[in-house]
């Protein structure tokens, strides 16, 4: 599967990126980017963006940037650290980094920012394991 093909797959066959309304936007062998609008679901009860949301997004991009590979993968354990929130409207991204791929575990950085502010409001490493020897489990 292409990295194309990869974000296609993502953005109509994942259905809860699709109900939080999380997109994929890029995908290359090493880098990876989602984005959402910062929309009133996604708030907490004192109207900032929900860390479940921040969450969410920060897992989508690590799992669409793990597959990268044509394999399938799951998450052996994160770091997640929530820096700062917003309440303001705007593109929420999400970015990942791959930091090392090994033959059956890969580590990711992730960064999670408001657009149009600039500030980043989470940063994260996961620790992602290979669970398929093949592309046919990427799905």
């Amino acid at each position: 599967m292409t990295h194309s093909e990869q974000m296609e797959f993502t953005n109509h066959h994942n259905p809860f990126l699709q109900h939080c309304g999380i997109t994929a936007q890029e995908l290359d062998e090493r880098h990876a980017l989602l984005t959402a609008s910062f929309a009133p679901q996604c708030a907490n009860t004192v109207g900032t963006v929900h860390g479940g949301m921040l969450y969410t997004m920060a897992d989508g991009v690590v799992s669409m940037l793990a597959r990268a590979d044509g394999h399938a993968y799951v998450t052996l354990d994160s770091s997640f650290q929530y820096l700062c929130n917003t309440t303001e409207p705007g593109t929420l991204e999400a970015r990942a980094e791959l930091i090392r791929r090994g033959h059956k575990v890969s580590v990711i950085r992730v960064e999670i920012t408001h657009r149009e502010s600039g500030r980043l409001l989470a940063t994260g490493t996961f620790t992602c394991c290979r669970i398929t020897p093949s592309a046919e489990g990427t799905r």
